[in-house]
């Protein structure tokens, strides 16, 4: 069963070797990284469609068990495109599947708050047939792969280096205000930074790489 993307490159394919893996549906291991990988992009955009967290969390869910039972009849052909092309899609037609069907359930879709009076506000809930679902797609992705090498590099490097990260980057703090407000010097501050910045861009490759194919 190949899997077509007409606009797919080396850089967004995932590794045979990890959709070999989650095949057995014994591979622990490899289902919790294929679900680490991408149940949060499933799930962001579920959410940006309207959907609240419980529905969310259940559509992630269903994407995934769709997935499960199609990959072993999956033929790898990296000439045919990418699997997260492939995945995208099986997530738009998802999405606006249920988009359709929860018409008359629209007020559990949305906050309340959001319309006149409290009133849900219908009209604002994004089409997913009609918004450039690719774009926000490839958007979400890489904000995921960002967050997620972020995670992972903050469970491997000292507290106070994560720290002076977290104020330098997303705070925006000066050099000077770091080391005041943290107690450490201007040297410090830098080498924290530039160690982080480092293992969270590393990060980002392996990533990546999880979606190229072997070889390429």
């Amino acid at each position: 069963m190949p899997f077509s993307d007409s606009k797919s490159h080396s850089a967004t394919r995932t590794s045979q070797s990890l959709l070999e893996g989650v095949k057995d549906w014994s591979n622990q291991k490899r289902w919790n990284e294929f679900f680490s990988l991408y149940a949060p992009l499933i799930h962001a955009m579920a959410r940006h469609y309207g959907l609240a967290e419980e529905d969310a969390n259940d559509f992630v869910q269903e994407t995934m068990v769709k997935v499960a039972k199609r990959l072993p009849d999956f033929e790898y052909d990296p000439a045919l495109g990418s699997f997260r092309g492939w995945l995208r899609q099986v997530v738009r037609t998802g999405v606006i599947a249920k988009w359709r069907r929860d018409q008359k359930h629209r007020d559990h879709l949305v906050r309340p708050a959001d319309g006149p009076g409290g009133e849900p506000a219908l009209e604002r809930l994004p089409d997913p047939s009609m918004e450039d679902f690719d774009r926000l797609w490839e958007e979400q992705w890489r904000r995921r792969l960002w967050e997620t090498a972020k995670e992972r590099v903050k469970a491997k490097v000292k507290p106070r280096q994560y720290q002076i990260f977290h104020c330098a980057v997303v705070k925006e703090w000066s050099t000077a205000r770091i080391a005041r407000d943290l107690r450490v010097n201007i040297g410090q501050v830098y080498f924290a930074r530039r160690k982080v910045e480092k293992l969270i861009g590393e990060e980002v490759e392996r990533l990546r790489g999880m979606e190229e194919n072997e070889g390429d």
